[in-house]
């Protein structure tokens, strides 16, 4: 299969068909999209990468891409599916600390090891509101949740380091 037909259904955000983003270099999305309008060295997992992001005409709206070495290891999609999805997806492989911080919620990393999906779930902290997801990332397939590990993911409680606080009039 080739690289935009395997991206469609993330696209589409038909994740109910999606099965994991191929092999592909950073080349190979440049000729499907363009240019990416930004590039950003950042981290990812505990790792560096480069991230790049392209405007599609799709419903997803934007594609990000995380490189390493030139080889595309993780995709997110701007748009983000309706909580409806978890309904349609088979129970996840695991279910990880967050990673990132949000305003309103705790967000849940739900790993989809057999189709290299993962949804950050975020469970708001107030009680009257439905969950929601923050997040939709895609990888390749994994064997087993310790595959997805820190080539992609770092807990939010190992990325800080809290300083104890000073007491007053020290």
């Amino acid at each position: 299969m080739n690289l935009k037909a395997a991206l469609e259904s993330m696209l589409y955000i038909d994740l109910a068909n999606w099965r994991g983003l191929p092999g592909a270099i950073a080349e190979q999305f440049d000729e499907l999209f363009g240019e990416p309008y930004e590039r950003e060295e950042t981290m990812l997992g505990c790792f560096p990468a480069t991230r790049l992001d392209y405007a599609v005409n799709y419903p997803a709206q934007m594609l990000s891409v995380w490189v390493r070495d030139g080889i595309a290891v993780m995709v997110e999609i701007q748009k983000k599916p309706d909580i409806s999805i978890l309904g349609v997806l088979a129970e996840p492989s695991a279910v990880l600390p967050n990673e990132i911080i949000l305003p309103d919620a705790y967000p849940h990393e739900y790993l989809y090891c057999d189709i290299g999906l993962i949804l950050t779930v975020a469970q708001p902290y107030d009680v009257r509101e439905n969950k929601y997801i923050a997040r939709c990332r895609g990888v390749k397939k994994l064997a087993n949740a310790r595959e997805f590990g820190p080539t992609y993911y770092q807990a939010f409680d190992e990325q800080v380091r809290w300083q104890p606080l000073e007491p007053e009039g020290a």
